[in-house]
C-alpha cells in the first residue's frame, strides 16, 4: 500500500519502466490538444488547438468577430505574436507560448452562416521547441475584443 492509499503492486511496474522511451513506428508523433479562452475577461472556449512536436494547429472562433466578413480579416504573424485585423485595423492579438517560423506558418479565415468567422492557423514551431501545451501565453492588452 502506498502513501496515497492506492495499491498498484498488481501492475508489476517499476519507476525505471516509466523512463523507457516510446518506440513509435515510422513517423508517428504523439499529438496533444485542448481548449483556451480568446478573452482575458470572458471564458469563451473559443480556441481549439492541437500540437505535435513540430506544429501547433488552432481553430479560433472568437465571438467578438461575429458579423465581420471573413474576407476582411487578416492574420499577421511574428516570431512570438499573432494579430487579427479587420479592414486593416488590429482587433485581437496574443503573445504565443513559444517561437514560430512565421515564413512557414499559414493562417486563413472562413465564414459560416450564424457563427463568428473561423480563423485557422498552422504554426510551424521553431526548431528544438518544447511542448507549448496551448496557443496563448497572454491576450494583447490593446485587443478591442478583450
Amino acid at each position: 500500500m502506498s502513501d496515497s492509499g492506492v495499491d498498484v503492486s498488481d501492475l508489476h511496474v517499476a519507476m525505471e519502466d516509466l523512463e523507457i522511451p516510446l518506440d513509435l513506428p515510422g513517423e508517428a508523433q504523439i499529438a496533444t490538444g485542448g481548449v483556451e479562452h480568446s478573452s482575458g475577461v470572458v471564458e469563451d472556449n473559443a480556441i481549439h488547438w492541437s500540437e505535435t512536436p513540430t506544429v501547433l494547429s488552432a481553430v479560433l472562433s472568437i465571438p467578438g468577430l461575429m458579423g465581420q466578413p471573413a474576407e476582411a480579416l487578416a492574420v499577421e504573424l511574428t516570431e512570438n505574436t499573432m494579430t487579427v485585423t479587420a479592414f486593416a485595423m488590429p482587433i485581437w492579438s496574443c503573445v504565443l507560448r513559444g517561437a514560430i517560423d512565421a515564413e512557414l506558418s499559414s493562417p486563413r479565415s472562413r465564414f459560416q452562416a450564424g457563427a463568428p468567422p473561423t480563423i485557422l492557423v498552422e504554426l510551424v514551431k521553431s526548431s528544438g521547441s518544447a511542448r507549448w501545451n496551448g496557443l496563448v501565453s497572454s491576450i494583447g492588452v490593446d485587443s478591442i475584443l478583450q
